[in-house]
């Protein structure tokens, strides 16, 4: 589009045209007012052109006198006319400028608002919502509100996302649903429920955030590889294993991005990796993933029990998991996965897991065993190193140890960044 029109549509808008541009546009109105004009015969009477005039004055301009036209007559100024034709021009230029900007992106909220800005201009029809005819003005934040207050089903975690307080995420509810004019969630003690038109609502409000999350995540990608952030939780064993040597590659190919890494156990990392604190997630089986969560299995590990000097003499023979209740074990603590993990093992042979010590992570648990505080398992990666020096000992068992699993978690409700797409790139390449 030429710039001298775009600066002519802004003019229009402001309802001034410039001099320099004033006469030369009459004139090209008056060619387009015979194209438009259109004769008729009323009752054997001369045949009259019926105008169509085109009344753009300036700021304070008064009647367009063309008496001095034979037929014509003083033309008062028009209330629809200048502003009819600048509201089609301004939604054609609003469509034009976004459908070239987010070629792909459906813009609701910016359709929307260039819509309403026509219909309340000419009249024309707006996609805002309406009550009885009269069209419902809703402020587009409360819709963003809305859509956090229904994915946590929760005023306190919304809030927390959105950095603000649970009594001013309550008030702008309850302000969306008096200027809808029904009731769209329950609340209790124990968060909300959504009721039929919220659900509704919802449907509508999260594919229009979504979107827009697309569009600003592809726009996002326009700004070049040269920076960019990612935040990702991983467990010991997923860290040590997989984590610390796919990050070398991703920080070597793409040194402007910034990671950030949190230690977590697999159930913290989860939890956070739901509450959009974390991009991505890597960490062992069970996971205990959700649906909305799409696990990929990157790399399989097995582990094996091992004990510290003062064990040593166990490694010479077999032993059986009937036999490990005479000897005081270590392990991971109940609330981990590894916890569930081995005491579903145990379950399936009858035995319980009752250990003496319980640790955090993977790190505090070998030094333990180390100092012969028990028997323990540990990935067989992780003990290597300490098993080539003598520091802990392999205890064969009857029973085999299941196969587990480090794997890759995202939310398949949240677009991710340019920086977490690369890296996900990187780690699902084989090695």
């Amino acid at each position: 589009m030429s710039p001298e029109y775009l600066t002519y549509y802004y003019h229009l808008l402001t309802q001034s045209i410039p001099p320099s541009l004033r006469e030369s546009q009459r004139a090209q109105i008056r060619r387009q007012k015979s194209r438009f004009a259109a004769c008729r015969t009323v009752s054997g009477k001369r045949r009259t052109a019926r105008s169509h005039t085109f009344n753009f004055p300036a700021t304070g301009a008064g009647p367009i006198d063309r008496s001095d036209t034979p037929g014509s007559q003083v033309i008062p100024p028009s209330h629809h006319g200048g502003i009819f034709l600048t509201g089609v021009l301004l939604f054609s230029l609003g469509c034009y400028i976004i459908m070239n900007l987010l070629k792909n992106v459906k813009c609701i909220f910016a359709i929307f608002t260039i819509t309403n800005y026509y219909s309340e201009t000419v009249g024309a029809p707006t996609l805002a919502p309406r009550r009885g005819g009269v069209i419902i003005s809703v402020n587009y934040e409360y819709y963003r509100i809305f859509y956090f207050v229904a994915k946590y089903k929760n005023f306190t975690q919304a809030a927390k996302v959105l950095m603000s307080s649970q009594p001013n995420i309550s008030r702008y509810m309850n302000n969306l649903e008096e200027e809808l004019g029904c009731r769209l969630m329950i609340r209790s003690n124990r968060g909300i429920v959504l009721t039929t038109e919220g659900e509704k609502l919802f449907s509508h409000v999260s594919l229009a955030y979504e979107q827009l999350q697309l569009g600003e995540a592809e726009l996002a990608s326009y700004t070049g590889m040269q920076n960019g952030t990612v935040s990702i939780g991983a467990n010991e064993t997923a860290l040590q294993s997989v984590l610390l040597s796919k990050l070398s590659h991703f920080h070597q190919a793409y040194p402007g991005f910034h990671i950030h890494i949190s230690n977590y156990s697999t159930p913290q990392a989860v939890k956070s990796l739901e509450d959009g604190i974390l991009d991505l997630a890597v960490v062992t089986t069970p996971t205990g993933a959700r649906k909305h969560l799409t696990e990929i299995p990157l790399k399989p590990f097995r582990e094996i029990l091992v004990g510290g000097s003062k064990f040593a003499y166990l490694s010479e023979k077999q032993m059986s998991l009937k036999e490990l209740a005479d000897f005081p074990m270590v392990s991971m603590a109940v609330e981990t996965k590894t916890f569930e993990f081995y005491s579903r093992f145990f379950q399936r042979h009858g035995l319980a897991l009752h250990p003496e010590i319980e640790a955090a992570n993977t790190v505090q648990l070998l030094p333990m065993i180390k100092g012969n505080m028990g028997l323990g398992f540990l990935p067989e990666e992780i003990a290597a190193d300490a098993l080539s020096r003598c520091e802990v000992y392999r205890i064969s068992l009857l029973e085999t140890i299941p196969e587990r699993f480090i794997c890759l978690i995202k939310d398949s409700r949240q677009p991710l960044s340019l920086a977490a797409k690369k890296l996900e790139e990187i780690l699902r390449t084989p090695e």
